[in-house]
């Protein structure tokens, strides 16, 4: 392996902005509802394009996934029905307003989530599928086989309007790999930000940290590093900012190891905090939620699972031609009392960072 340093750098607490992001589920920049479909991004920009209806027997979440990397490929994703899929010759086919687009063996689906879901990865099918349903009006499913003929119907309303919204998330527009509004413009050979869904996607000097189980950030469930929001970050200087879950959280707080570096050799990135003394600085953020658009980390140390007491953290990240270690702690705020009152939000706590203003 190579070096990996446990030297801490960048904490700042300087170039304070006065216009603080306010917290919540879903920023605007990363979350897009239209019609009957619904767009959501994760840290590391893979968005998810979904619609789902919880009172179908078959299919009742059906999505399209799409990494940022340039070029991804597009990945169907269908909810099995509580019986299955029926015997190996059975048949998915797929139409619009009446027009068959592919038909397939659900041999040719992919099991995902442990056999909760099947995944169509015909990066060819898939997009001729996307094509028709953006100027489509209704979206059929038809499984059929030796028990029978059941068909799933979906509302393409808001679908076209979902594409353009994913193809903007990903910074895609105008561009070669675009979904829809495809142009000229190249993708990138190296994406500034991405997902880490896997140890393998982690740095060679860094996998060690968190693939081994013993490893001090190690013990981590591999099959969960996408959704706790794993990513990295891809500065212009060829340094890497790698965000990972350090060792398996507990019920509503995970800790994240930030890593710096290239090549074989990575420094830990502690976060400037204000504490109780003055500036300090934290190894281990919490519960990490990236806006990619705003370029802002942000943290929620929950003091219990329901989210009425805990503690609120912003910074902001350098931009993509500075140096990786600048991250600027903007907002701090603490409520310590846990009494089922969570004060109108987030937003309401009291400020830690910046001090407030004395009232004389």
């Amino acid at each position: 392996m190579g070096s990996v340093r446990n030297r801490v750098i960048g904490a700042a607490l300087v170039c304070l902005s006065s216009v603080f992001s306010l917290p919540g589920l879903a920023s605007a920049e990363t979350y897009g509802s239209f019609g009957d479909w619904s767009v959501s991004c994760s840290n590391g920009m893979t968005c998810r394009l979904a619609s789902s209806d919880m009172q179908q027997t078959l299919f009742a979440s059906i999505d399209f996934t799409r990494r940022s990397d340039a070029n991804a490929p597009v990945e169907m994703t269908l909810s099995v029905p509580t019986e299955g899929l029926g015997d190996p010759a059975a048949s998915l086919s797929a139409s619009v307003d009446g027009k068959v687009v592919f038909s397939i063996p659900v041999s040719q689906l992919v099991a995902r989530r442990d056999d909760l879901t099947v995944a169509l990865t015909d990066d060819t099918k898939v997009r001729a599928l996307l094509e028709a349903m953006r100027t489509g009006k209704t979206l059929v499913l038809t499984l059929a086989g030796a028990s029978g003929r059941k068909e799933r119907s979906v509302s393409l309303s808001g679908m076209a309007a979902s594409l353009l919204f994913l193809d903007e998330a990903q910074d895609r527009l105008k561009r070669t790999d675009a979904l829809v509004d495809k142009g000229d413009r190249q993708p990138p050979a190296i994406v500034p930000v991405r997902e880490i869904a896997s140890f393998a996607e982690v740095p060679a000097a860094l996998r060690p940290l968190f693939a081994d189980p013993d490893a001090e950030c190690g013990g981590f469930d591999e099959a969960n590093l996408a959704a706790v929001g794993a990513f990295a970050i891809h500065f212009e200087t060829g340094d890497d900012l790698i965000a990972m879950p350090c060792a398996p959280g507990g019920a509503y707080n995970q800790p994240f190891a930030l890593y710096v570096g290239q090549g074989d050799n990575f420094d830990l990135l502690s976060v400037p905090v204000m504490t109780d003394r003055g500036p300090g600085i934290d190894p281990s953020p919490y519960n990490l939620d990236l806006d990619w658009k705003k370029r802002t980390l942000s943290s929620f140390f929950k003091g219990r699972g329901i989210g009425d007491c805990g503690s609120w953290y912003v910074w902001k990240l350098p931009g993509l031609d500075e140096e990786a270690t600048g991250i600027v702690l903007t907002e701090q705020r603490l409520k310590g009392e846990c009494d089922g009152n969570d004060g109108g939000g987030i937003e309401n706590w009291p400020a830690v960072w910046p001090v407030p203003a004395r009232k004389d």
